[in-house]
């Protein structure tokens, strides 16, 4: 998933646009923080604001990304909580760190299994049913290919095509075995996990509980693009939620929509990339040729209840393509989408014809 929602709030604007999260009022726009800023409307560092009051809180760095989190809310622990829940799940679920779950399931691959924790378990169940239902377009033992792309844990690196075919059969989601008791096993040596393509919705899907369990009926929850609108706003409102235009470099809104307990998920190939002898490559890679997906969409758009679902099928639809995409979400009825396609045609599931508005008029209606 990647950075690029923006939310409005009643009162003002709560922007979250690439690496960046900040608040303007209505009657003016501001010019854009860099992306170490961070402004709301309710500062945090001015004591406890009323409930009924936005307060803001942002950190750096977990899950390799900027996280915001705006909510009617006046309890610290309830961002405290929030927080916790992001780290620990970095903590376990990354792959690039050596002590987190899922390091140790790649350090033993193709000689033991190892033991993960009973969300660590649940997830990759989770993954493996979509890669099963998505033909292979999300793979989360896509690890010993994606890892080739990167230089210290980011997409920095064009590897020789020589490496990703030397991978690229350890590459397979039937290798991987889960069993009782919460052990993985990887038949492959070499093989390896990567879930950056679903741990952030399902860490966007542990702050809704917190939230939830501290009575925050309102809020607006970022993780690096990963956005969850939780409730309303005060009046009843619903958050006006838009996706950025899909091009480097340019963050226009190209459309709108008003959403209230929905996770808005958005994949691109605009957002983490390279540029190498004139040509452009992409983070979000097909994992039946280790190489950025080519299928004629420049982003797509999942809207669903759970964020953990809206992350990986954001992915799934990516690799896919528009035909492709929507064939597999008709296995999701409980999710919608927005297709953007190279053409810049904007592409709707039949739940959400007619509230997406175009804010761009370089995109067109399809």
């Amino acid at each position: 998933m990647d950075r690029s929602a923006l939310a409005y709030n009643h009162a003002f604007t709560l922007c979250i646009t690439i690496a960046l999260a900040f608040a303007l009022a209505l009657s003016s726009c501001g010019r854009a923080p860099s992306s170490s800023e961070a402004l709301a409307a309710a500062d945090p560092t001015q004591g406890n604001p009323a409930p009924n009051e936005l307060r803001t809180e942002t950190r750096d760095g977990l899950l390799g990304t900027i996280v915001t989190i705006s909510a009617y809310s006046d309890s610290d622990s309830a961002f405290s909580d929030c927080f916790g829940a992001i780290a620990d799940v970095d903590r376990r679920m990354t792959a690039n760190a050596a002590d987190s779950e899922i390091a140790a399931v790649n350090a033993v691959a193709g000689k033991k299994a190892a033991e993960v924790s009973d969300d660590t378990h649940r997830l990759l169940l989770l993954a493996r049913d979509i890669y099963e239902q998505s033909g292979g377009a999300f793979d989360v033992s896509i690890g010993s290919v994606s890892s080739l792309w990167k230089e210290d844990g980011k997409f920095a690196r064009l590897p020789e095509r020589s490496e990703i075919e030397a991978k690229l059969p350890l590459v397979s989601q039937g290798g991987i075995v889960l069993s009782e008791g919460n052990t993985v096993r990887i038949d492959k040596a070499g093989a390896m996990l990567d879930l950056g393509g679903i741990a952030k919705g399902y860490a966007c899907d542990l702050v809704l509980e917190r939230l939830k369990e501290h009575g925050v009926s309102g809020a607006f929850i970022d993780l690096g693009g990963n956005i969850y609108a939780h409730g309303r706003k005060p009046g009843g409102k619903k958050w006006r939620v838009g996706i950025r235009y899909p091009e480097i470099g340019d963050d226009a809104v190209a459309c709108v929509l008003n959403v209230s307990d929905r996770a808005v998920v958005t994949s691109g190939g605009y957002e983490r990339y390279i540029e190498r002898g004139g040509a452009t490559y992409h983070h979000i890679l097909d994992p039946k040729t280790g190489y950025p997906a080519e299928s004629g969409l420049r982003s797509v758009t999942i809207v669903a209840a759970s964020s953990t679902l809206a992350d990986a099928l954001s992915t799934a639809c990516f690799v896919l393509g528009l035909e492709g995409g929507k064939q597999l979400l008709e296995k999701y009825p409980e999710c919608e989408a927005i297709f953007i396609t190279d053409d810049n045609t904007l592409y709707t599931t039949d739940g959400l014809g007619g509230q997406v508005e175009i804010t761009d008029s370089r995109i067109k209606l399809g």
